[in-house]
């Protein structure tokens, strides 16, 4: 089963569109170094900009028993984050966390897996990200199984 994380904002826009075409997979794959990173920049990791859904929902959307959540331990990190109160954050604050988190990934390549993919796909994250934060868009960061 793969894990990846893509945006999503809170309006819909085909300039955001085009901007988008992020995998994903490598921000998922690399998500425990990257809070690393988040962490030593003093900057949100970035699943904290999660989206909070019910687990009903998100069983039900999965095709699995409420049970075998807990069973993804990508998953489970995804919702231990901190969700905004309306599940939408500040593109600005998702902005300040990729764009630390890029300049690591430029800076110690070594410690990520597929660095050139994550570099691309960090790169996309903050040009949307940028995009959004201009207009005053919010986003969050989902989880696609």
């Amino acid at each position: 089963m793969g894990v990846a994380f893509y945006l999503s904002f809170e309006k819909s826009l085909p300039e955001l569109d085009d901007l988008g075409g992020i995998d994903g997979k490598s921000l998922a794959k690399n998500s425990d170094a990257l809070a690393e990173a988040a962490d030593r920049f003093g900057v949100r990791q970035l699943d904290s900009f999660g989206a909070d859904i019910g687990d009903d929902e998100l069983a039900s959307t999965l095709g699995v028993d409420l049970e075998e959540l807990g069973d993804i331990p990508e998953l489970r990190k995804s919702r231990a984050s901190q969700a905004s109160r309306d599940g939408w954050f500040s593109a600005a604050a998702g902005l300040k966390t990729a764009t630390a988190l890029l300049r690591d990934v430029r800076a110690r390549p070594k410690r990520y897996q597929r660095p050139d993919r994550l570099e691309d796909e960090l790169e996309r994250v903050v040009s949307a990200l940028r995009f959004a934060a201009k207009r005053k868009i919010r986003f969050c960061l989902k989880v696609d199984i």
